[in-house]
This record gives structure tokens, sequence and C-alpha cells, in this order.
């Protein structure tokens, strides 16, 4: 008698692909490069690295305790079909700051919503003045909390700190979510 195959059975692929904003739900204080308000989306939907948002121009003469926040809020494509679980989902966000001062402290935070509900968040270490793509993998258990991805929204906080007076921008050049 053979004996039990011991491999695991896995859940087929539901969806393959990639996710982008495709509508502003929360933008104050973000603008698109060309200084528009409208559509913000619009600049960071696509791979196109010259096009990005930024947050208004902030100055602050020091930061004990008095930190910025800027938070963006997008509502994401639906995906073609309904992810089984199987897949390997990524959310990226291709960012930076932008100061003519000395180097700043910004904190970037990313939020997984489904509708208006928390189901998963990643904070990054500070960013830098270069445009870095910071992917956050999700775990089973945070795939697992969003029941209809048709709903999802990405939500992105940078909290800026600034020491010396100078200006500093916060910029976000991409932000998708990758099924694998």
């Amino acid at each position: 008698m053979p004996l039990p195959s011991m491999r695991q059975k896995t859940r087929p692929k539901g969806f393959i692909g990639t996710i982008k904003p495709d509508a502003d739900i929360a933008k104050a204080n973000w603008e698109q490069e060309t200084g528009d308000t409208t559509d913000i989306f619009e600049s960071i939907d696509d791979d196109v690295s010259s096009t990005f948002i930024r947050t208004d121009e902030i100055t602050m003469a020091f930061c004990g305790g008095s930190e910025e926040d800027r938070t963006c809020r997008f509502d994401m494509e639906a995906p073609a079909t309904a992810p089984s679980g199987a897949e390997q989902i990524n959310v990226r966000v291709r960012a930076r700051y932008n100061s003519s001062g000395s180097n700043p402290a910004i904190v970037m935070t990313v939020r997984l919503y489904e509708v208006s509900t928390l189901r998963a968040t990643k904070a990054t270490d500070n960013l830098t003045g270069s445009i870095i793509l910071y992917p956050w993998i999700l775990s089973q258990a945070q795939k697992d909390a969003v029941g209809n991805w048709n709903n999802v929204r990405i939500d992105v906080a940078m909290s800026i700190c600034e020491d010396d007076g100078d200006p500093i921008r916060g910029e976000i050049e991409e932000e998708d979510i990758v099924f694998v």
C-alpha cells in the first residue's frame, strides 16, 4: 500500500498582475509636481519616473515633538479576478525627501485599508534624498484579513522633522500593489 503524499495542497493563484491608484480619497497638503491638486493619483499611477506628487513645503525651526504629518489616501483599481490568497502580494511605494538643507528625519508609514478598516501597516526607516522603492510583502494573515480586494485603499503618511529651518518636501513617485 503506497504512503500518502506529504506534499501540502496549495491554492491556485487567482490573480497575477498589478493594481494602481485610480482615485484620490484624502490629499490635503499634497500636490502634483505641477502644483495642481486635482486627481493627484494620476501622477503616481504609471511607471514614468519623471512624475511625482509631493507634500506642501514644510519649514520647521526644530523638531522636539513638533513633527508634521502629511497623509494621502488613494482608492486602488479592482483586480481583474479575485485573488485566492496563494499569491505573493507586494505593496510598493517609490519615495524620497527633497530638502535644501541638512538631512531631515522622515518616516513613511504605508497602510492598507479595506474601505475604512485598517488591515495592515508598515513603517519605513528614514527616507533618503534619492528615489528608492520601498517594497512590503504582505503576510498570509494580512492577505487573509482583506475580504474584498475591490475595496482596497492605500494610505501613505510621512512624518517630517527638520531641525535647521530649511524647507522640505516628501515626494512619492509611484505606488502599486503587485500580485505574483
